[in-house]
């Protein structure tokens, strides 16, 4: 049972070499999203960059989807455009998530299902355009 299981874990350890994927960078234990805070006003944009896994989808809050666009919903790198202006309430949060689905190894030598999703988030202050930074 033992010489099974070391040999299904070879052979998807070749294939994942053979797929090219040798020099994937090493995943970390966590996501990470850089800056995991900023402050815009209307019409400003900002730039946020995800590390520590593959595959990542961004997505904003739901309820908060109109308060601005993102430039991509994949990726490592998305820019945030900002078409909020609290107004009165002078700033508002918004939150950006990132979710990486990580390749186990493990899973795939065992056939078990599916792969672990990791998640960060990152806040975007909304501030009135009345307000300097």
């Amino acid at each position: 049972m033992m010489k099974t299981g070391l040999a299904m874990a070879a052979a998807v350890a070749a294939l994942w070499m053979a797929a090219g994927c040798d020099d994937a960078e090493p995943v970390n234990e966590a996501i990470r999203i850089e800056p995991n805070s900023v402050a815009l006003k209307k019409g400003e944009s900002a730039t946020f960059t995800a590390s520590g896994g593959y595959d990542y989808t961004w997505k904003l809050k739901a309820g908060q989807e109109s308060w601005g666009f993102l430039s991509t919903y994949s990726g490592p790198e998305v820019t945030y455009t900002s078409l909020y202006d609290p107004g009165a309430a002078t700033s508002a949060v918004q939150v950006l998530t990132v979710i990486s689905t990580i390749p186990d190894m493990h899973r795939a030598a065992t056939n078990a299902p599916g792969n672990p999703e990791k998640t960060a988030e990152a806040y975007i202050t909304h501030i009135t355009s009345g307000v300097s930074l």
